[in-house]
């Protein structure tokens, strides 16, 4: 699977480091909700 490439980045970033991955978690917890038609 082909993934853009900003996930891809993103991806990268999470993996490198475990606090990444926490701060991913939180964004995807607070910020994600705010968007529009977010799939959960």
């Amino acid at each position: 699977m082909h993934l853009p490439p900003l996930l891809t980045a993103l991806q990268a970033l999470l993996l490198s480091s475990h606090d990444s991955l926490l701060h991913g978690y939180f964004l995807l917890r607070y910020v994600a909700p705010a968007q529009p038609n977010y799939p959960d």
